[in-house]
């Protein structure tokens, strides 16, 4: 009986030394492997997630405004389409690090007809550009803009090793492009 627990004990001892020997790389293979690169890949969704929302934003304040290029005369401190895009985009994107314009914010005004079917991007070709008042027919249409943003996003740590090459996201930035789209609330406003 006493050998049998003693077997039993010298078992139990050479578990736990393999254990402990195993631990480390058990453990850098768990954090290094696994969670770090999870954590980056969090922090660029979460990023990306915060650049949507700025375009998002960007076209639900600029649906609101009264022209579409040039300022409206009153009130005085009253933005176009165009200005207040641009200004609620780069707000946005500045409450957080991590996400850039690589490109102006452009704006598109489209014309869906009432009866049903696609929308027509009036100025496709040329962005941030208004149409001719001729080119507005409020029985016929509903009018919309979409807000485009083309930029980067920076993942949390960016490795710097020859070794990867350039990876988006892990070596360099991500590179980034959304668009929303949202009901223009004054037609006669497009032309302006």
């Amino acid at each position: 009986m006493v050998q049998r627990n003693f077997s039993i004990s010298a078992t139990r001892k050479r578990c736990s030394a393999q254990v402990l020997a195993e631990a480390p790389a058990a453990l850098w293979i768990l954090f290094v492997g696994i969670g770090f690169p999870l954590l980056i890949l969090a922090t660029l969704t979460l990023r990306l997630g915060l650049f949507w929302e700025a375009a998002k934003e960007a076209a639900q304040v600029s649906c609101q405004a009264q022209t579409f290029l040039t300022p409206p005369t009153y009130p005085t401190s009253a933005l176009s389409a165009v200005q207040s895009a641009t200004t609620t985009a780069q707000n946005v994107l500045n409450i957080f690090p991590g996400c850039t314009l690589t490109q102006p914010v452009n704006v598109y005004i489209g014309a869906t007809p009432i009866s049903g079917g696609s929308t027509n991007w009036l100025n496709a070709g040329s962005p941030n550009q208004t149409v001719s008042a001729g080119q507005i027919d409020t029985d016929q249409n509903v009018y919309s803009i979409r807000v485009d943003l083309v930029g980067q996003v920076q993942p949390l740590v960016t490795f710097n090793c020859p070794y990867f090459g350039n990876i988006p996201g892990l070596t360099e930035p991500f590179p980034a492009s959304v668009s929303e789209q949202r009901i223009f609330e004054n037609p006669l406003g497009l032309s302006q």
